[in-house]
């Protein structure tokens, strides 16, 4: 996709090697089971797999479906944000970004990961730009 800007990238510290997008007040976290894979989810939580935090920050980026991505797609699926907002980042850091959204049901979100083993980079997109009222740091 050529010419398509991602709208926001930010660096999160990605304690125990997890980035999360969840609803930001659900409490239905999804069970992991043996085999782990890329992502561990349900309709309000996607917990991504990522290099450790001993390798570096990785870099999240947000923006809509076609927007450019270097990834491999390893998440894509409807969710739910009953709150109106989602939360991206490392929740055992602290480094938490809140996403305002003007759609909370049946969301539509793609997650690209590169390189596919152990990421430093994980681009988000939404269904359309349109959702996203506005993403703010959350202070803890």
């Amino acid at each position: 996709m050529i010419g398509v800007e991602i709208m926001i990238s930010f660096m999160i510290v990605p304690f125990y090697a997890q980035i999360w997008l969840f609803d930001s007040t659900t409490k239905n976290i999804p069970e992991m089971g043996e085999e782990l894979g890329r992502v561990v989810a349900n309709e309000n939580v996607v917990m991504i797999f990522t290099q450790p935090d001993t390798d570096g920050d990785v870099e999240v980026s947000i923006g809509s479906v076609g927007d450019d991505t270097s990834g491999t797609l390893i998440y894509q699926g409807e969710m739910s944000f009953l709150s109106g907002v989602a939360r991206v980042g490392s929740i055992a850091a602290g480094d938490l970004y809140d996403i305002k959204l003007t759609q909370n049901i049946g969301v539509h979100v793609e997650i690209y990961a590169s390189p596919l083993e152990l990421p430093n980079k994980i681009d988000i997109l939404f269904s359309s730009r349109d959702l996203i009222e506005s993403i703010e740091k959350v202070l803890l």
